[in-house]
């Protein structure tokens, strides 16, 4: 009889679901992906019905549900602050006494009207603990040591986590508590920015690289910083502490001025723009900073070498960039998935190792499956003309893109984490200026500081750019960003962002389309393709063959391939 466990991520950020069997990953799914709500975190029911009714799961057959977390320790952390000055805080006293009813703390309940199962076989990783598992299953794995960084925004109150892999135990090296938080104080600025919380992070990083970091100092002497091996902020700068609607204080204002809104980044050369990228650089400075010191502080407490990086903060592929060049690691690992998202992948390997003992599931990069059922498969051939077999599509396929077209992907199972790497993408030539331009600001309709990412073959990589060889893996997955070489600025303009870096993805001989694929781009002298999510901006990604129409529709894109084929949309429609 086949056994099960259940990893579930959910109620903070983007749900999602883990499914481990034996020694595998057999599927992913995020809520967000069927429900088709961007960022959903509710409990993640709809995805565990996909999952059980895909697998014909019955109730019996699971071995253990995990949670990424233990709820209490959350819950009580932030109503324990709010309760310390009740008067100023009660709308944070009300929404967490409101919370414990429908938050994380009614996990059980939520899970019992999908999941039947044993109290007892019903587990709750600590949620720093789950970060770490999610990073370590990315790692090279060579070594019997590595010291392993968790800083998100809080997680079972705690903001800061740094533990020492030994052999096969996980050693607790040092803790910081809420409020004092780096991912707390980034996502503030985040909205003050006029951006959402948790989605709008990356939109920062990217306005960054249009500014000047001249408030780097104000901040790290009055807002945050790193003293006495503690994570400091000044609570009269924040105000979410005390109120769940907004994170910033009347602080912000007086001194950066008036937040920022949409129609301030329409114009990257009007004034308000260039002050906006100035506070956004400035945040994006302190990041790195305090990063690197917390990172180099422990390497030279611990004496140990290879750097695991986890957690929301993880997401930064910049700031990961940064902590990679640091002089003396040995390997650098951030894992696809740093959020909360990839962390139901470290709450079913906790379970996996409660029942098997320290060992991890077998590497699998897309163990999101396919999910086409009869309505999709029935209404495909109503919404798609077929133009080429999946058979030596590669010669037609290159000589498309040459030609200038945009080319949405739906191959292979889908992409553990956030990044499209091109089994759910629109991909186009790295040397088409007016089709990228065309890509980024009117189909995928993005804000125009926002980069694109370059997809590379490996054997190029050092001809295009700039890397270490010991983090080198994270470009599979855009894990970080690299620096461009001078020949990459002339040849490929769009897939450098203005800082000269970019989000690279590699692409070995193991995906073996994309690696065919690009031998016959490079016969047409193109060695780099643009690579971004097969979504509109603000939507989930695709799931399904209904979701691939639609926007393809929204985006007026034409050319669609998949497991069969080389399709052409039906206009008609």
């Amino acid at each position: 009889m086949t056994k099960y466990i259940v990893g579930i991520s959910a109620y903070y950020h983007e749900s999602s679901v883990c499914l481990v069997v034996k020694d595998k990953i057999l599927d992913f799914i995020k809520e967000e992906e069927v429900t088709r709500i961007k960022g959903d975190h509710k409990f993640p029911l709809q995805a565990i019905k996909k999952i059980i009714k895909k697998y014909k799961i019955k109730n019996y057959e699971i071995e253990a549900v995990v949670f990424y977390e233990k709820p209490f320790l959350s819950w009580s952390a932030i109503t324990y602050n709010a309760l310390s000055k009740p008067i100023k805080k009660w709308k944070v006293v009300l929404n967490q006494f409101q919370k414990f009813w429908t938050g994380s703390l009614s996990f059980s309940s939520d899970l019992n009207k999908v999941i039947k199962i044993s109290s007892k076989k019903i587990y709750y990783c600590p949620h720093h603990l789950s970060h770490s598992l999610n990073g370590l299953y990315f790692a090279k794995k060579y070594s019997n040591e590595y010291l392993i960084f968790i800083i998100d925004g809080v997680g079972d109150g705690e903001t800061l986590s740094i533990y020492k892999k030994i052999n096969n135990e996980i050693l607790t090296e040092k803790k910081c508590k809420y409020p004092n938080s780096l991912g707390l104080f980034y996502s503030t600025f985040t909205q003050y920015l006029g951006f959402n919380i948790n989605n709008g992070e990356s939109k920062v990083m990217g306005l960054a690289s249009f500014g000047k970091p001249e408030f780097k100092d104000l901040i790290l002497n009055e807002i945050i910083n790193f003293n006495n091996d503690d994570i400091v902020i000044n609570e009269t700068w924040f105000a979410f502490t005390h109120n769940p609607e907004i994170s910033y204080s009347e602080k912000f204002i007086n001194i950066f001025g008036k937040p920022g809104t949409a129609k301030h980044y329409k114009d990257i050369d009007s004034t308000e723009f260039k002050r906006l990228a100035n506070i956004a650089s400035s945040v994006q400075s302190v990041l790195e900073h305090l990063l690197k010191k917390i990172v180099t502080k422990y390497m030279q407490k611990t004496g140990i070498k290879n750097i695991i990086f986890s957690g929301g903060v993880g997401l930064n592929s910049k700031a990961m960039q940064v902590i990679s060049s640091i002089e003396g690691i040995n390997e650098f690992t951030v894992p696809a998935s740093p959020g909360d998202s990839g962390s139901s992948l470290g709450a079913a390997i906790y379970g996996h190792m409660l029942l098997y003992g320290f060992k991890f599931p077998k590497f699998n990069l897309l163990p999101g499956k396919i999910y086409t059922d009869s309505v999709n498969s029935n209404i495909f051939p109503e919404l798609f003309q077929k133009l080429n077999s999946f058979d030596n599509v590669e010669s037609k396929i290159a000589e498309m893109i040459d030609e200038g077209d945009i080319i949405a992907t739906f191959i292979n199972n889908r992409e553990f984490g956030p990044r499209s790497l091109g089994s759910r993408s629109l991909i186009c030539a790295g040397n088409k200026s007016k089709t990228i331009e065309n890509l980024n600001r009117n189909l995928k309709k993005r804000e125009i500081f926002r980069p694109l990412a370059p997809m590379i073959r490996d054997k190029n990589l050092k001809k295009y750019f700039f890397y270490d060889d010991s983090s080198v893996h994270n470009f599979i997955w855009m894990g970080l960003t690299a620096n461009a070489k001078p020949i990459t600025k002339e040849k490929y303009s769009k897939a450098v962002h203005v800082d000269n870096t970019s989000r690279i993805q590699i692409i070995d001989d193991r995906n073996k389309f994309f690696y065919s694929l690009f031998l016959e781009l490079e016969k047409r002298d193109i060695d780099i393709l643009i690579n971004t999510s097969f979504n509109v901006a603000g939507d989930p990604i695709v799931f399904d063959y209904v979701d691939c129409y639609t926007n393809m529709k929204r985006m007026n894109l034409k050319y669609l391939l998949t497991d069969d084929g080389l399709y052409k949309i039906n206009q008609k429609l």
